[in-house]
């Protein structure tokens, strides 16, 4: 999961460092307030708000090889789902500013549904999520600031297996008779 959230940030700062000719990276893989409980400014915020099991792909448990005729069991795979809040910080005479990046971001987004990230296994589709003005309320109540200019997104089906061996069984090869002759 980090590896695909990481991901996104490098590949959003790559996409807004051409775009706006920025010589920095504003997009940061961090909750909205810092730890004193300030509002940092002039950034992009990439905030994870939840994690949900993605059930399309049913469970099946892995049979791995282990050794000479010996298969082993793994636990299923988990399929997960992974929201995030992508929020563009900026003070508020620079409102403008803060809806080009917004724009800039949600085209990126658009245009790249499946990520083109190095570093991971398999692809990773990103949506926009519909909120009701009452869910988006709640959501910016539970993070104690007011709206600010952003899109909720879900990354869909990042897989988690560890590939550990659970049970360890014996295959079974072709029956050998015993016709008792020497």
């Amino acid at each position: 999961m980090y590896k695909i959230l990481s991901g996104l940030t490098a590949s959003l700062n790559d996409h807004l460092r051409i775009m706006f000719r920025l010589k920095e990276d504003i997009v940061l893989l961090s909750p909205l307030k810092d730890t004193s409980g300030n509002l940092p400014t002039n950034r992009v915020s990439i905030c994870l708000t939840g994690i949900e099991r993605e059930t399309a792909g049913g469970i099946s448990f892995g049979q791995r090889p282990a050794g000479q005729n010996k298969v082993g069991l793994s636990a299923p795979s988990w399929h997960l789902n992974v929201f995030v809040l992508i929020a563009v910080v900026f003070p508020e005479k620079q409102y403008g500013e803060s809806i080009r990046i917004l724009t800039a971001i949600i085209s990126y987004l658009q245009k790249n549904t499946v990520l083109p990230l190095d570093d991971v296994d398999r692809p990773v589709s990103v949506d926009p999520v519909n909120l009701s003005s009452h869910d988006l309320s709640n959501l910016w109540s539970m993070m104690g600031i007011s709206y600010i200019p952003s899109v909720f997104c879900r990354m869909r089906m990042l897989t988690i297996d560890e590939q550990e061996i659970i049970d360890l069984s014996a295959v079974v090869g072709e029956q050998q008779l015993d016709t008792g002759t020497v």
